[in-house]
Parts: structure tokens; C-alpha cells; sequence
């Protein structure tokens, strides 16, 4: 395991940088940083059942770049409650192209990923989206 951190960003850091460095190596080594005690409690509308976090954002070039592709990014827990292991998906697409290119597909084999750990499927799915400050839920029956 290794964690990579530049130095000048250790030599100004305060606190909290060594708190988020800390919690990245605790996950990678398979520890738990965050568990919801009681998820129903914690997020409205939201059951206990087996849920699956996905977040997704795309990033763009820079301003006068006209030529480099966007690149999107899907994360989704695949540990629930704990909540604390994600598998991610990047890919490129078009230049400047906000909505993410198969992400039917990406979603399938996050979720596919999820049922062959967890050994259960989900019963809820959370979609978070960049920028936007609400999630979708969505219920499976």
C-alpha cells in the first residue's frame, strides 16, 4: 500500500490534510471510516435496506483547449452501511460534453460489482450529480 503526497503540500499542512490522508489509508487498507448507525435516521427516505451511493461529475479542458476530450467519473459504494469501500469507472468522451457517455453501462457494472461483493442486491440506489445539492433516490421493487 502507498499513499502518495506532495511536499509542499505536508509542509503547510494543518490538521485537517493529515486527518484526510489518514482516512485514505485506513480505507485502502479495508478499514471503516464512516458506518450509518441508523441510515433511515440519517437519510430521508432512505431505508435499510441495501443501498448503493453512486456520484458522478465530468471535467472539462481548459478554457482554450478546443481539442482534448472531457473525461467523466462514476463512483458507487459497494459496501452497505458502512459505506466506506467505492469502486470508480473514469472515461473519456466528447470535448466539452456534459452528459456522461454510457452510463447505462457504467451504472450496470458498478451494480454488478456491488451484488458480487456484498453478495445481495440493492434495494435503493442514491445518484448523486454534480453540481447539483440534492440526490435522486430510487427504489427498487
Amino acid at each position: 500500500m502507498s499513499q502518495c503526497c506532495l511536499d509542499k503540500n505536508v509542509r503547510s499542512a494543518g490538521p485537517a490534510y493529515f486527518a484526510n490522508v489518514a482516512i485514505k489509508i485506513n480505507a485502502k487498507f479495508g478499514g471503516r471510516n464512516l458506518e450509518f448507525a441508523n441510515p433511515k435516521e440519517s437519510l430521508p427516505g432512505v431505508t435499510i435496506e441495501p443501498t448503493i451511493i453512486f456520484g458522478a461529475d465530468v471535467t472539462h479542458p481548459a478554457a482554450l483547449d478546443d481539442t482534448a476530450p472531457s473525461i467523466a467519473s462514476v463512483v458507487a459504494s459497494q459496501d452497505w452501511p458502512k459505506v466506506a469501500n467505492y469502486n470508480g469507472i473514469v472515461r473519456a468522451q466528447g470535448h466539452r460534453k456534459e452528459l456522461i457517455n454510457g452510463l447505462e453501462d457504467i451504472v450496470k457494472e458498478l451494480l454488478l460489482a456491488f451484488e458480487e461483493r456484498s453478495k445481495r442486491r440493492p434495494k435503493q440506489l442514491i445518484f448523486q450529480l454534480h453540481p447539483y445539492i440534492h440526490a435522486i433516490v430510487f427504489m427498487f421493487q
